[in-house]
């Protein structure tokens, strides 16, 4: 005997044959599949859930299953089907089976350009910490590329893309987060150039100081009262400029290029070490033989007797003499002063015009008798 039943979801009202009680039919007005029971036992039955979820997969079916489905369906009479469901089912696999997600946008782009921005300036911080005049853009540099390397990773983030676009983001992110750290709270890291250069303004560009070779202070001050240095002891610094001797013998000299055989007499040689430990700017160094204002280093005995610094001809260069020359933050420049040979065993005091170098007032050295040579 026919029921009526009723759609779940536009609560029209159809006429079922008795044997698809239980079963599942299609609504001829909405095309829901809905569960086909008596009006009176209709609510409740199946939930919205499980009816969407099938009307969902049947309307992205395949067009063939979904015209099969359909071509039961007459103007007011409900489509039915037995309990089993199985044309449905068949429906149903078919457009599970056929169904894809939607491909994944292409990635055209293999580098991302704001991550490789945040490189580019960490890398270019990096590089300035090592030049004297470009130190000063380290931290700015660094900055720029860790707030670059966020950005680019904010842009990334929620996006579907390929693994190999977060390299530069991430490197550039990473490279600048390490150049300001260590800029900022372990600048010897970044070499002596930078290291030194963030102290300059704490150098006294007039005062000289002594600074000991050693840290042994058992053997007392290092200058006397008259405010000469003990070179064995120490070196004496001006600025950013440090002035060391490193030793002090008899000998002849070799020149060059005009008489390679060397000089016939001996003579003191007394060997500098100047080295620049900090500032800014360019240092000019010029021996003090080549020097216009006359200013020439003064050796004495501890009597106050002079000995006459030695100069050749203008086109004799002696070895191990340096003409001119720019003094280099953290490499070391040796030269060579030459004196008349003063009679061994006796002790020596040797001052040094500051002005060499640009520097004002004269460095005193006290030169014991074990630091002068045979």
């Amino acid at each position: 005997m026919p029921f009526q039943t009723q759609c779940y979801y536009c609560q029209h009202i159809v006429q079922a044959p008795n044997e698809a009680m239980g079963g599942s039919g299609r609504c001829p007005k909405c095309q829901c599949t809905f569960t086909l029971v008596p009006m009176e036992q209709s609510h409740g039955v199946a939930t919205r859930a499980q009816a969407a979820d099938r009307t969902e997969i049947l309307t992205t079916a395949p067009a063939a299953a979904r015209e099969t489905t359909a071509a039961a369906l007459a103007d007011d009479t409900l489509v039915t089907q037995s309990p089993n469901m199985a044309a449905l089912d068949a429906a149903v696999a078919a457009a599970e089976e056929s169904y894809a997600p939607p491909p994944a946008a292409s990635v055209e782009r293999s580098i991302h350009p704001v991550g490789a921005a945040a490189l580019f300036f960490g890398a270019a911080g990096l590089v300035c910490a090592s030049f004297a005049l470009l130190r000063i853009l380290t931290i700015p540099l660094a900055v720029l590329g860790l707030l670059t390397g966020a950005t680019a990773l904010l842009m990334l983030q929620g996006r579907y893309v390929a693994r190999r676009l977060w390299a530069f983001p991430i490197a550039g992110t990473a490279v600048s987060g390490v150049v300001l750290f260590v800029a900022l709270f372990f600048p010897a890291l970044l070499g002596p150039v930078y290291d030194a250069g963030r102290d300059s303004a704490a150098f006294d560009q007039r005062a000289i100081q002594a600074v000991p070779l050693s840290l042994d202070a058992k053997q007392g001050p290092l200058s006397d009262e008259g405010g000469w240095t003990d070179a064995s002891r120490a070196a004496l610094q001006q600025g950013p400029v440090r002035v060391e001797i490193t030793g002090v013998t008899f000998g002849k000299v070799d020149f060059r290029p005009a008489a390679p055989k060397g000089s016939k007499d001996r003579f003191l040689r007394i060997h500098l070490r100047l080295q620049r430990v900090g500032g800014s700017g360019k240092i000019e160094y010029t021996h003090w033989g080549r020097l216009t204002n006359g200013a020439l280093p003064v050796l004495t005995d501890a009597a106050g007797k002079p000995y006459r610094m030695v100069q050749f001809q203008d086109d004799t260069l002696i070895v191990g003499q340096k003409i001119q020359t720019e003094l280099l933050l953290g490499t070391p420049m040796d030269d060579m002063l030459v004196f008349e040979a003063p009679p061994g065993g006796v002790a020596l005091r040797l001052e040094m015009p500051a002005s060499a170098w640009q520097g004002a007032g004269v460095f005193r050295f006290h030169l014991p008798t074990h630091f002068v040579g045979p």
